[in-house]
């Protein structure tokens, strides 16, 4: 979803990808999100509301780990759709984190769609929608919302 914010912000936007080149497995992200940002014994997740922005850094993991994950929590939705997917042994996505970015050189690579297992953090790779797939409707969408702007 593209939203069309009602006034101008002082927020300085961040840049979609040229999607030239993909991301190579291994290749560290910024990941944000206001979801849950602590865990109990062995990683259990627990229900917290964190009053700040919590930020961190993921690897992008081979797509393989993300398909076998779904497949496990027999998630077939999920399958058919475009995503990429990071983790890491210390940080995580959480459920709350949905829309945050997957940032990489200052630039938008994917949005956090989806997080990996629902119990324990650390585990599973965390799903993300890949802008790439999805750039030329971004772009269009864009374009026909800009041209309405000087209709009326």
């Amino acid at each position: 979803m593209l939203l069309k914010l009602p006034k101008k912000t002082q927020i300085q936007p961040i840049q979609l990808t040229d999607c030239k080149t993909n991301l190579p497995v291994g290749t560290t992200v910024q990941i944000a999100g206001f979801g849950p940002g602590i865990a109990g014994p062995n990683n259990e997740r627990i229900d917290d509301k964190p009053s700040d922005l919590l930020c961190g850094n993921m690897e992008i993991e081979d797509p393989k780990k993300m398909v076998a994950a779904l497949k496990k929590h027999r998630d077939y939705y999920h399958l058919h759709q475009s995503w990429n997917c990071a983790g890491s042994s210390t940080t995580d996505t959480s459920p709350g984190d949905s829309g945050g970015g997957w940032v990489y050189q200052d630039k938008l690579y994917g949005v956090h769609a989806f997080t990996g297992d629902p119990l324990y953090a650390c585990s599973e790779p965390a799903g993300f929608m890949n802008v790439c797939a999805y750039k030329p409707w971004i772009e269009n969408t864009i374009k026909k919302r800009k041209l309405c702007l000087w209709c009326g």
